[in-house]
């Protein structure tokens, strides 16, 4: 990359979908000369001063190279940040995943959003934009420093939107489109469930891009899977009687590269109570673990410190038994993220 390239954002959604294919107008009929790449979730980039070839890059997914490259300022980031359950439900619908593959996607789509907060050169496009969408193209050739001449603006206006999505606003023309039968894009409705999960995990790391107070992300007992059965947690207690094992495991979902606090909060019945159990967080090596013994039977929190270097792998949060027990329940309530921390 060079300082003069262009980067646009934003994980698998509507409102990306559309911003990148207004980028692609934006590049092909008001700056022919820049070069358009894709960027896979592998690749590596950096940046090339020396390098006189202007691009714009286009990623729903960035890597820790990607992350730092952001993080500099020195390339001008449009970020598309649809609202989290359309996003999901694009997912599902668009690239037929199932509903915490879906989610798992969606995080590895969100790492990189703690570099756009408060950054000068990134300009970050919410659904709930308030100006009409056509003057947030506007908006967007201000950013990228472009004047076209008015017959190219106008072909841009025209490939983008219709006539009559021109003074819509962004999330009045995407609810068209999605009425529309010729541009609507299969998308299943969502369980309650899945809503309250989903509402736990992804906004918090979406709302990372923003000048906001800061939310923990938490991972409920619904997205683990259970070591018995290999099938997702589906009730809150959980046996333990049988032998040594790993009683739960996942979700294999990302975080953004940074210092965090974690909690894990757990539930123990009075016949297992006076054993020692173990957590660990762990991606490609292990990243922390710690040790619990309840001596009652109750609400039992374990708080540890998680330094993430490789946002790119996913987390895998396990928990384990040293001995056999008899009989005796177990309840992961929840995993909490917070006080982050960049690197």
């Amino acid at each position: 990359m060079t300082k003069q390239d262009w980067i646009a954002l934003g994980g698998p959604s509507p409102l990306a979908k559309w911003g990148f294919e207004l980028m692609h107008s934006i590049v092909e009929l008001c700056a022919s000369q820049r070069q358009i790449h894709t960027i896979g979730r592998d690749d590596h980039v950096t940046l090339d001063p020396a390098h006189q070839t202007k691009s714009l890059w286009l990623a729903q997914f960035q890597n820790r190279p990607i992350v730092d490259v952001l993080a500099t300022g020195h390339c001008r980031i449009v970020a598309f940040l649809d609202e989290p359950l359309e996003a999901i439900r694009f997912t599902m619908g668009a690239l037929g995943f199932n509903f915490l593959d879906s989610l798992r996607h969606q995080t590895a789509a969100a790492i990189g959003y703690p570099a756009l907060q408060n950054n000068p050169a990134a300009l970050i496009i919410p659904r709930d934009y308030a100006g009409s969408c056509a003057s947030l193209i506007d908006l967007i050739l201000k950013h990228l420093e472009l004047r076209p001449s008015q017959s190219d603006y106008d072909r841009l206006l025209s490939r983008s939107l219709s006539i009559a999505e021109t003074y819509l606003t962004l999330a009045q023309m995407l609810e068209r489109r999605q009425l529309d039968v010729n541009t609507r894009i299969n998308m299943p409705e969502l369980s309650q469930i899945e809503i309250k999960t989903a509402e736990q995990v992804l906004p918090p790391l979406m709302l990372m891009a923003l000048p906001v107070d800061p939310m923990p992300i938490v991972w409920p007992h619904t997205i683990f899977t259970q070591g018995d059965t290999q099938k997702p947690v589906q009730d809150l207690l959980i046996e333990l009687a049988g032998p040594p094992r790993f009683v739960f495991y996942g979700p294999y979902f990302y975080l953004p590269a940074g210092h965090w606090t974690v909690e894990a909060i757990f539930g123990f019945s009075d016949t297992v109570t006076h054993m020692h159990y173990l957590v660990d967080i762990t991606d490609s090596q292990m990243l922390t673990q710690s040790r619990l013994y309840p001596t009652e039977p109750g609400v039992f929190a374990a708080q540890f410190s998680l330094t993430h270097e490789r946002s790119h792998e996913p987390l895998e949060f396990r928990f384990k038994t040293f001995e056999s027990a008899i009989e005796g329940q177990v309840a992961l309530c929840l995993v909490r993220f917070y006080d982050f921390r960049p690197l």
